[in-house]
């Protein structure tokens, strides 16, 4: 296990010139879109990745198969199989848009003689996604002109067809619970068996959701059984040593990524409690009350993000009105979660 001081942080902060013209409130949002593109390699994305890299893998050795089946004159229409895929399930906020943005990010698409290679194709699911409406976003996704073209079944071959095309080799689908969650149970089965079909292709599939789907892939034994393993991320924890250091690691990495110099709230003892308490140990609440508490710092031209910057990013993003005590940061907070009734994290298990 990584120690809190071994976390990689991806991109350096540059300093944003001044430049003629340019208001301070462009600088200031600058200097914080600059830190939010920042990542943190943090153990559930480096996990994830692995197992993302050794589906794709898996994908290019079933190319130079194909290819070999072609040499040797052997219909190569015929299917290897169906592919693995893999089903990662966790609350808003655990990680999973920073998980599939990032590795798309490692794996750009770019242009040949006479196509474009997309090695790893993404599509985030809208909220009804009937069969003929899959068969539209990955079209595209993939950059056709003319998705919505045709029959669902249609769609499906054509994008079945430009995946091979494009040499992709890992599809990864966003708000995958909005098939299992959303639709009734007729149109559900047929979206899931236009999804198994896409699996059919022999290219690996990752399917992002909430852990409400989870269900659905258990039951559809089809679909599931393909789908190994099944991650669940979890808010990041506080219960035992090797989970404190796990989160004091996140903060550090973070803490690096400032654009200041020295110390800075993140790293200080004192606060790391009042952190995990703000965030429920979510990583994306984290990233949101820094560059919020971020933005205050900027704005009152001081050098260091202290903790009065995250009291007030607190209540300005996430918990509105919440007084000083429910208030991590502030001296007078009760020491209770924020589980309660009508409170940020009601309803949620860490």
């Amino acid at each position: 296990m990584q120690s809190k001081d071994e976390y990689v942080t991806v991109g350096v902060f540059d300093e944003v010139p001044m430049n003629v013209g340019e208001s301070r409130f462009d600088l200031i949002e600058t200097k914080i879109e600059s830190f939010a593109k920042q990542v943190v390699e943090y153990p559930p994305l480096e996990r994830c990745h692995s197992l993302m890299q050794t589906l794709q893998r898996s994908a290019k050795q079933r190319r130079a198969a194909r290819a070999a089946r072609r040499a040797k004159r052997v219909d190569e229409s015929q299917p290897l199989g169906p592919a693995r895929g893999m089903l990662v399930t966790g609350l808003t906020g655990t990680g999973k848009t920073t998980i599939s943005n990032h590795y798309v990010e490692r794996n750009p698409r770019y242009d040949v003689e006479d196509r474009t290679v997309i090695p790893v194709l993404f599509l985030e699911l809208p909220s009804e996604p009937r069969a003929n409406v899959i068969g539209e976003q990955l079209l595209l996704a993939l950059g056709d002109p003319f998705p919505s073209d045709g029959s669902g079944t249609f769609r499906l071959k054509r994008a079945m067809t430009l995946i091979r095309q494009c040499e992709t080799d890992l599809i990864i689908i966003g708000e995958a619970q909005h098939v299992t969650d959303n639709l009734d149970r007729h149109a559900r089965d047929i979206a899931a068996d236009a999804l198994k079909d896409l699996m059919n292709l022999g290219v690996p599939t990752v399917f992002f959701a909430l852990p409400s789907a989870l269900a659905y892939f258990v039951k559809n034994q089809q679909l599931g059984r393909r789908c190994t393993p099944k991650i669940l991320l979890r808010p990041f924890g506080i219960a035992n040593e090797d989970e404190r250091n796990e989160f004091l690691g996140v903060l550090m990495s973070l803490h690096r990524l400032l654009p200041t110099v020295g110390a800075s709230a993140l790293i200080d003892p004192s606060c790391a409690l009042a952190l995990h308490f703000a965030s429920f140990g979510l990583f994306g609440q984290l990233s949101q009350l820094i560059e919020e508490a971020l933005r205050i710092m900027l704005t009152k031209e001081d050098t260091m993000l202290r903790r009065e910057h995250l009291k007030a990013a607190f209540e300005r993003t996430i918990f509105p009105g919440c007084g000083d005590a429910r208030n991590p940061f502030a001296t007078k907070f009760n020491g209770m979660p924020l589980t309660r009734v009508g409170e940020p994290y009601n309803g949620l298990v860490g």
